[in-house]
């Protein structure tokens, strides 16, 4: 386990210097291993999370294969939360036909506007900064408000950006509305439509820090 769980580890780390350390381990479903140490004991050790269960296997041979994603898909849209499938080989006369991948990528093409594509790793690095996430309105007037972000993870592994939807008040819909950092340098936001309105959509690091959102005069 040092060497196939513990060197791989590092031979990753190795390969992204800068990046986070947390990875994600797949248990195979063929794997056994008789250890005197839990699989826990290395997951703390080497950064790991264990990623092994709740997922939909892509192999034809299963049968209906095509449906059951478009099933599964839509279902976990309606409940908002993650959806993982996976596949051990592509192409005629492998595990899951051409046709068939490709056909699971059109579903996917519909509902692209819905959904967030991501590895295994960034995606349980933001469900669990937002679940250690706060978000309070620190200050506020007629034409500023502040908001406080604070989170519970280490951001030395937990460095996936959570994002934040702004729904601004009616008076704000034809102002110029900016959005700065603790260090007043100002954010990259993106103007997306909701149900309720207007939204202000930006990301920020999953750490305590304050950003001020204020609407401006309009340039002449």
């Amino acid at each position: 386990m040092e060497h196939e769980i513990g060197d791989a580890a590092k031979a990753i780390w190795k390969l992204f210097p800068r990046k986070s350390r947390l990875a994600a381990l797949n248990l195979g479903g063929g794997t056994q291993w008789v250890t005197t140490r839990t699989v826990r004991y290395y997951l703390d050790k080497y950064h790991l999370f264990d990623a092994s269960s709740n997922s939909t296997g892509m192999d034809d041979v299963y049968g209906n294969r095509v449906a059951t994603f478009r099933r599964m898909l839509e279902a976990h849209i309606e409940s908002g939360v993650r959806y993982k499938v996976h596949y051990h080989d592509i192409g005629d006369g492998h595990n899951t036909s051409e046709a068939n991948f490709r056909a699971v990528l059109d579903i996917a093409k519909v509902h692209q506007d819905k959904l967030w594509i991501a590895g295994l790793a960034d995606i349980h690095k933001y469900e669990t900064e937002r679940r250690g996430a706060k978000l309070a309105i620190e200050n506020r007037s007629e034409r500023r408000i502040i908001l406080k972000v604070s989170c519970t993870t280490e951001l030395e592994l937990y460095d996936q950006p959570l994002t934040i939807d702004v729904t601004l008040p009616e008076s704000w819909a034809t102002e110029r509305v900016v959005v700065t950092n603790h260090n007043a340098r100002e954010m990259d936001v993106r103007k997306v439509s909701a149900p309720a309105g207007g939204v202000l959509r930006f990301d920020v690091s999953p750490t305590e820090a304050e950003y001020t959102i204020e609407k401006t005069l309009q340039p002449n």
